[in-house]
């Protein structure tokens, strides 16, 4: 499943995001399987009558569902804001300076050709063509990305190793130096790339895949790196604990994992709503890993992650849209 690593210094910022599960989850063992299977139901009930209120609510127009999820991210951020009590100034500055370095990102970092960027020969031609094609057809040089088949980091949010992980997208490294210059707008010379971005994908797991989840996997990576989630979640981050907050002590608060939850709805959302071939394939990937709710096969599920669930029903209704 996709995981959080993040890390962010005065001057650097460093973010991944995994996409997939862990390939050593353990089952949850149930005293009572009947009983707990029917709870499991009910709230799958619960979901698909929610799912489907907003369903006779909500526009048919993909562009209202973009709207729809964008918003439910931004008033998940707000939350953050009021239960950490962080006053209106500094957060506007820190909103300012995520959206500077995100511009940065996307105009200058990944559209330049890096030299050190890396196309790992270990992985199969098709999991590297599939990922330049979805790099470049979302306005990014492929060049401007590795694509590796190991991940060489750390899980800074968990301490735990991440090599296990089907996949993960890294933003690029950038070090800031000067931050007033940059809150004045000045990307060019405050801004410097130390590393270039980076998705990892696991051969061995991707080679047990049906080609459309796949598909759906890289897609969902490559969002990252589009909307520059790596960045957006640094920065917030630094900020609290500028105001004295253990990392630990926010990354495991109910408005982190909340916020978290929608970054990672919308990195599967936003590209089934662009693309219906990728919608289709979302659908199956996640209607697949509806089956695991059943409690002789049920795995732990990330707090930083959507339900498969509910991302099944959100799909299910953007397929029908397109």
């Amino acid at each position: 499943m996709k995981q959080l690593i993040s890390s962010f210094t005065a001057v650097t910022v460093v973010l991944l995001f995994s996409l997939s599960f862990a390939t050593n989850t353990q089952p949850i063992q149930h005293k009572n399987q009947t009983s707990s299977y029917t709870n499991t139901i009910k709230k799958g009930l619960a979901k698909l009558i929610a799912f489907t209120k907003f369903k006779n609510s909500a526009s048919t127009n993909l562009n209202d569902l973009e709207k729809y999820f964008r918003y439910r991210q931004h008033i998940a951020l707000l939350k953050i804001k009021k239960t950490f009590n962080i006053p209106d100034e500094p957060w506007q500055q820190c909103m300012k300076g995520i959206e500077l370095v995100k511009k940065y990102n996307k105009n200058i970092s990944l559209k330049t050709t890096h030299s050190n960027v890396i196309h790992d020969s270990n992985l199969p031609n098709n999991l590297l063509e599939i990922t330049k094609r979805l790099l470049h057809e979302n306005d990014i040089n492929p060049a401007s990305v590795s694509i590796k088949n190991k991940v060489e980091h750390k899980n800074l949010h968990t301490h735990t190793d991440t090599t296990n992980i089907i996949g993960c997208a890294q933003a690029p490294i950038t070090t800031i130096n000067n931050i007033s210059k940059l809150l004045q707008g000045d990307i060019k010379t405050t801004i410097k790339q130390n590393e270039p971005a980076c998705i990892f994908l696991s051969k061995n797991e991707f080679n047990e895949m049906k080609p459309e989840h796949q598909y759906a996997n890289i897609a969902h990576e490559v969002t990252h790196l589009v909307e520059d989630h790596g960045t957006e979640l640094s920065g917030i981050l630094y900020l609290l604990k500028l105001y004295g907050y253990d990392k630990d002590q926010i990354i495991k608060h109910p408005v982190w994992l909340a916020y978290s939850r929608t970054i990672e709805t919308n990195a599967n959302i936003l590209p089934a709503l662009k693309n219906p071939k990728i919608a289709r394939y979302m659908k199956s990937l996640w209607g697949d890993q509806c089956k695991i709710i059943h409690p002789k096969v049920k795995k732990v599920w990330p707090k930083t992650h959507p339900s498969p669930l509910t991302l099944y029903v959100h799909l299910c209704r953007i397929v029908k849209c397109h």
